[in-house]
C-alpha cells in the first residue's frame, strides 16, 4: 500500500515525503536485485526493453512459484525414499507454503512499483507525454 500510494504523483505532506523516502530506501535494495537490464540488450527486432521488463516482472510470481514447487518436490522425493510417512509430507507442505509467502512478501513491493511506474508520465514540451521510465515512449501508445 505504501509503494502504492508513493508511486502516485501527488502534493504530499513533509512527513509523508519523509515516510516514503525511507521506504523507497528499503525499496531499493530489491529494484537492484531483479535488475534485467544487462541481461537484455536494446534491438530494433524487440520491443522496447521497458515491455520485456514489465514481462519478466509480472510473470516472476508464476517462476517463483514452479520453481519452489519443483525443489520442494526433489526435496520430498529425496525423503520419502528414507520415511514414507504422513510427517514427511507435512513437513514440504509447510516448506512450500512458507517458501512462497516469503517470496510473493519479498517480490510484490518491487512488481506493484514497476507496473504503477508504467503510468507515470511526464510533459517534456511540444504538448506531448512521455513514460519516465523510457522518455522514448509516448504515453498512451503502443
Amino acid at each position: 500500500l505504501v509503494t502504492l500510494a508513493s508511486s502516485l504523483e501527488l502534493e504530499w505532506s513533509k512527513e509523508f515525503e519523509f515516510f516514503f523516502m525511507a521506504q523507497e530506501q528499503v525499496g531499493a535494495l530489491g529494484d537492484q536485485a531483479l535488475s534485467f537490464d544487462c541481461f537484455i540488450k536494446d534491438n530494433a527486432k524487440l520491443p522496447h526493453v521497458v515491455y520485456i521488463k514489465l514481462l519478466i516482472m509480472n510473470s516472476l510470481p508464476l517462476i517463483s512459484l514452479v520453481s519452489i514447487l519443483l525443489v520442494w518436490g526433489l526435496i520430498w522425493i529425496c525423503k520419502s525414499g528414507q520415511n514414507k510417512t504422513a510427517e514427511a509430507k507435512k513437513d514440504t507442505k509447510i516448506g512450500i507454503i512458507s517458501s512462497l509467502v516469503i517470496v510473493f512478501f519479498l517480490f510484490h513491493p518491487i512488481i506493484v512499483r514497476f507496473n504503477f511506474s508504467m503510468f507515470s508520465c511526464r510533459d517534456l514540451g511540444g504538448g506531448s507525454s512521455y513514460l519516465t521510465r523510457d522518455t522514448s515512449i509516448t504515453c498512451w501508445s503502443l
